[in-house]
């Protein structure tokens, strides 16, 4: 009688026993994982260029990130990356009549505290009697002029800014063709 007691409490513990044991081999795989989550930068939510880790210094690049929309005169937009520190926009001004126009083309993205200096410069495919200009935080610098002359411009970015640049291009006249404009940013 004191076997079968023995071996009814044996099997009741046993019953018991086997749920917490799974439990436990579960928690034995899962923790060391949820550790690792657990410590990992988190990028949810904000860009990787943004990231605030303890460790982590200044990004020393600046980014470029194409704006897109649609436009009555612009279309074809391109953002290419040729080398490091190299931006080549480049879209196709369509037949128009007279006037101003622009449109928002880049957002332009310093994330280092430091001012960085950029050098922009433009070609025009096909000289048109058409002024560009890319106007960035409100100051407006002539890319190409009315006679198809190209200029360089050295811009200072703020650390930490975060601008629009616009292009804007005037003609004097009617423009019966399309033509492409190429725009470079080359961080110095």
């Amino acid at each position: 009688m004191v076997k079968r007691e023995v071996k009814r409490i044996r099997n009741k513990l046993g019953s018991m026993l086997d749920p917490i044991a799974i439990i436990g081999m579960l928690l034995l795989l899962l923790l060391p994982t949820l550790t690792v989550m657990n410590l990992s930068p988190r990028t949810k939510g904000s860009s990787v260029n943004d990231r605030n880790v303890l460790g982590e210094q200044d990004n020393p690049n600046i980014g470029v990130v194409l704006v897109g929309g649609i436009h009555d005169y612009m279309k074809e937009e391109l953002l290419d990356f040729p080398a490091e520190g190299i931006f080549r926009y480049r879209n196709t001004i369509i037949a128009h009549e007279k006037g101003r126009y622009s449109k928002p083309i880049l957002q332009i993205v310093n994330n280092s505290s430091d001012i960085k200096d950029v050098s922009v410069s433009a070609i025009l495919y096909q000289p048109s009697n058409t002024e560009v200009s890319l106007i960035l935080d409100e100051k407006e610098y002539i890319l190409v002029s009315k006679q198809g002359e190209p200029f360089t411009h050295s811009i200072k970015l703020d650390g930490k800014s975060d601008d629009i640049a616009y292009l804007k291009f005037t003609s004097s006249n009617k423009v019966s063709f399309n033509n492409t404009v190429e725009v470079q940013i080359v961080q110095k």
